[in-house]
């Protein structure tokens, strides 16, 4: 019935494919009943061997003939092939809790989409590690950088296929990574009705990578609004 959908670009194999793998172990313990697709864009297939041998996942791999993560490219091509109606977009560094499954199941059709999460901590490398290791955590290192939440469009979210297609899917005008978030949820309001974020106690850890704002994110008044 529901499907993760975990876009991946492997920009930095030290970090990213170590939270990646992180990410998918913890949907795997909370959520066994969940598909998961990890849709990689210009794999070498060795990450495939991993996903779908020793993790059981599903894996695709998106040739394009440029460098540039294209996330919207991904995300609607992943969504063709996929049978299921429900999709959870899922960033490749956040973890979640069994309360935001809890959400994802009993609150999938409340609003255009939803928001399974409140509250995000972003934890430097020392507590990745420390995450990684199942080690205690006394208290993040920084807690939603001081934005309201609405402005949290991405990191995980979940949507129907019937919002999906009536939005006309991801614009796949936008390359690089976050003004897509921003753009979808616009349509979805715009097209369907409101947006919906839990009201459970719903944390979301951000894992420690090293930053990569695009270009192109910089340029766009959706990063421009989140700064302020």
């Amino acid at each position: 019935m529901f499907t993760i959908i975990i876009p991946y670009y492997d920009t930095n194999s030290a970090f990213r494919q170590r939270n990646l793998l992180k990410v998918i172990k913890n949907y795997k313990s909370i959520a066994p009943d969940f598909e998961i697709l990890v849709v990689e864009q210009n794999g070498n297939y060795q990450l495939e061997d991993i996903i779908e041998d020793d993790y059981g996942c599903k894996y695709l791999n998106f040739k394009l003939p440029y460098d540039t993560f294209h996330k919207t490219r991904l995300l609607n091509n992943a969504i063709a092939n996929i049978d299921n109606d429900y999709f959870i977009m899922a960033d490749a560094d956040c973890i979640v809790t069994k309360t935001a499954i809890e959400s994802i199941k009993t609150e999938y059709n409340m609003g255009s989409i939803l928001y399974p999460f409140n509250s995000v901590d972003y934890y430097n490398e020392a507590y990745a590690r420390k995450l990684m290791s199942n080690s205690p955590i006394e208290k993040s290192y920084k807690t939603d950088r001081g934005l309201p939440l609405k402005r949290f469009t991405g990191m995980v979210n979940c949507f129907n296929r019937d919002t999906y297609e009536r939005i006309g899917g991801f614009d796949e005008g936008i390359i690089g990574w976050g003004a897509e978030d921003d753009a979808f949820l616009m349509k979805c309001e715009r097209i369907i009705g409101p947006s919906y974020r839990t009201k459970l106690d719903s944390p979301l850890i951000h894992m420690y990578h090293p930053k990569s704002d695009t270009e192109e994110y910089k340029k766009s008044k959706m990063f421009i609004n989140n700064k302020k």
